[in-house]
């Protein structure tokens, strides 16, 4: 959130606001917000996202019941400019779906509706500062052990997907960084055209999500 709207917060006390001097980017902010917590267990809102009520209870309750359970997380509905609700991404996944989806650089699991238990984001390391993009998937990779992950099949955050068409410089900042992660990239340095390839189904993906939130406004 803004400084403003920190400040301004009913809940003021129980937010501790801290100031970097540089932007750093996400990676290392979120490392340093860690640092000065003292709970068990943590969980990322993304400043555009809203969190469902009663959601982090239920997180908390799956969490609590299973130490071999490192990270929960629901499902998610979509919203977009057009300000109208649409369903999103409703899933049951099971560990070994989950499991081959994050290793092939797929990120099934919002990280804005994740609840993530202190201990393990620490032998994890935390978010890695070389992952400027992506750095959920880079935490999940790392973290990744034997059914330690748990899909909650309700939804728990609105997550924001606005129908913007990114520039590919900045598309390709964000592949190229996932790619990285998964070690992939050499691939397309390797073949160039793939970039350009992608990114033509990016944004004729985004076209047909834009021409469809447009009719369900209509």
């Amino acid at each position: 959130c803004s400084v403003q709207v920190c400040m301004n917060s009913p809940w003021r006390a129980a937010i501790n606001l801290i100031l970097l001097e540089v932007n750093s980017g996400q990676s290392i902010a979120r490392n340093k917000a860690v640092e000065k917590s003292t709970g068990d267990f943590l969980m990322i809102l993304d400043a555009d996202d809203i969190l469902i009520q009663g959601s982090l209870l239920e997180l908390y309750r799956s969490i609590s019941l299973d130490f071999a359970t490192d990270l929960v997380f629901g499902n998610r509905i979509e919203f977009g400019n057009w300000g109208i609700f649409a369903r999103g991404a409703f899933h049951s996944w099971k560990f070994s779906d989950l499991k081959s989806q994050i290793l092939r650089g797929k990120n099934p699991i919002t990280h804005s509706g994740a609840l993530m238990r202190r201990t393990w984001f620490d032998e994890v390391g935390g978010y890695d500062p070389n992952d400027i993009h992506a750095e959920d998937l880079g935490l999940w990779i790392r973290g990744l052990r034997e059914n330690n992950f748990l899909n909650i099949d309700l939804p728990t955050i609105y997550y924001r997907k606005a129908a913007v068409v990114r520039a590919f410089s900045y598309w390709q900042s964000m592949e190229l960084s996932r790619r990285r992660i998964v070690g992939l990239d050499r691939f397309f340095y390797a073949f160039p055209f793939q970039l350009r390839f992608q990114y033509f189904k990016y944004v004729l993906v985004e076209f047909i999500r834009k021409l469809l939130s447009e009719f369900r406004h209509d």
